[in-house]
């Protein structure tokens, strides 16, 4: 139970830290999409603590349900929720599948989850380029540079210097080059 609450409380924080992520970069941004597919991993762990309480067709429904556009199936599965009494999977799911907008989903996550604090960008591209996903990294380190993010100066620095991860070092590069540019 405690690994299934440790691992519900990551899948709030990625999606919060996708959306303002998102907000920051906008949609089409390789990091934003590398931190969703994260989201979309987290999601399926998480899906997976509850196989002892609905069977593998009711999970398939709500797998479905939160990586499909389609509102239909989100109402199915909101029902399947409230049919099968699990307030704990029902209170942790309810706000990705209630939710429309982006805005509306961070909101509602805040609301019913105040153990999950807000998350500024600083946090999370420290995060991004200290974490162990050599690809995330690389995609924070190009979207810094973009944006001239220039506070994160030293760690790029680091990196640069970095013989253990190609993939960083090659855009911290890139990322000094464009503090550089005007």
């Amino acid at each position: 139970d405690e690994l299934r609450k440790r691992e519900s409380l990551a899948l709030l924080r990625l999606a919060l830290g996708a959306l303002v992520l998102e907000e920051e970069f906008g949609s089409e941004s390789l990091l934003v999409r590398a931190w969703r597919e994260t989201l979309d991993e987290q999601v399926r762990l998480v899906l997976k603590f509850f196989r002892r309480d609905f069977d593998p067709a009711s999970l398939g429904i709500l797998e479905k349900a939160l990586f499909s556009p389609h509102g239909s199936r989100r109402y199915e599965a909101i029902e399947l929720l409230q049919s099968a009494g699990d307030t704990e999977l029902c209170r942790l799911l309810s706000p990705f599948l209630e939710s429309s907008h982006t805005m509306d989903l961070a909101q509602e996550i805040q609301k019913n989850f105040t153990e999950i604090s807000s998350q500024n960008l600083s946090d999370l591209l420290g995060d991004s380029l200290a974490g162990e996903d050599s690809w995330i990294r690389a995609c924070a380190l190009w979207e810094i540079g973009r944006k001239k993010l220039t506070e994160f100066r030293s760690r790029v620095l680091e990196l640069k210097d970095s013989k253990q991860d190609l993939y960083s070092q090659e855009m911290a590069i890139h990322c000094l080059q464009s503090f550089e540019e005007q």
